[in-house]
């Protein structure tokens, strides 16, 4: 399946389609489009995709057990692997050192094309990666502020757009989204990338260590407080709420758990099960 929106940004051929689906819960409709034929590419290789055009999509595309086997992809879940029919295989999820020492960060500059390029709204330029930066990881960008191209536009119209963005078989796709060109100079240092990495034990915050409400002199509102609150008293009545749903039931999601050490998550389930016999959940 493909979302609507992103059908129409790829400027996908939609033909009509007397199909139905239904999301995971086997009730809840799902509102097709049409049905649409793609092929995309990666590096030399090129997969086809043949679905139906939705409006009620969490993600862009969902690709199935039919697509992987009509392109000849398979998925290692043990080793987070993805590997393709000519036997390459690629790393998928977030990535991070582990390892005590800090990891040096650095930026990376990107530069436009050798000749002046403009960029039209709903266009995009293709920009490599160096060598030695991750293939097929994400990316915080952000626009050089000193860029000629950025200069000349107004602070509602800068180009490339804070965001993040993903990095595919060493290349980055920089869509212009907005409604008006961007023209480039010839070798202009218009942004710049950042791999987005998740916080590993060397990047996170200290653990701070309550006092102990038996270790320090009783007070007038220790009752107040005393970590060991037994949760709201009603003083000022009872709290509401209403929760509109609409038509559709939201997709079902597998939980994930954090990327946390075995100690770190025998210690979160600690203080949930503590959180819960206060009545906090």
């Amino acid at each position: 399946m493909i979302r609507l929106p992103a059908a129409q940004r790829f400027g996908a051929k939609i033909t009509a389609s007397s199909q139905s689906a239904h999301q995971a819960d086997g009730s809840s409709p799902m509102v097709i489009v049409g049905e649409t034929r793609l092929v995309f590419s990666r590096g030399t290789n090129k997969f086809h995709f043949e679905g139906l055009v939705v409006e009620n999509l969490d993600v862009d595309i969902l690709a199935g057990t039919p697509f992987m086997s009509t392109n000849d992809i398979s998925v290692h879940p043990a080793k987070r692997q993805v590997t393709l029919g000519d036997g390459t295989s690629f790393t998928y999820g977030s990535v991070y050192n582990s390892r005590g020492d800090r990891a040096v960060r650095r930026a990376i500059v990107l530069r436009a094309p050798p000749i002046p390029t403009t960029i039209w709204p709903g266009e995009f330029i293709e920009v490599d990666l160096p060598s030695d930066a991750p293939a097929d990881s994400a990316y915080v960008i952000e626009p050089r502020l000193d860029a000629p191209s950025v200069r000349r536009c107004d602070t509602t119209n800068i180009w490339p757009c804070p965001g993040v963005i993903s990095g595919v078989a060493g290349k980055l796709r920089i869509p212009n989204l907005s409604s008006a060109p961007h023209i480039l100079k010839c070798q202009e240092h218009f942004c710049q990338v950042d791999q987005l990495t998740p916080l590993g034990k060397e990047n996170q915050l200290p653990r701070t260590n309550f006092i102990s409400p038996i270790t320090r002199s009783s007070q007038q509102y220790d009752s107040v407080f005393d970590p060991a609150f037994t949760g709201y008293n009603g003083a000022v009545g009872p709290f509401e709420t209403k929760v509109n749903m609409g038509p559709v039931e939201p997709p079902q999601r597998k939980g994930r758990l954090p990327q946390y050490g075995r100690d770190r998550l025998t210690e979160l389930q600690q203080k949930f099960d503590e959180l819960e016999s206060l009545g906090v959940f």
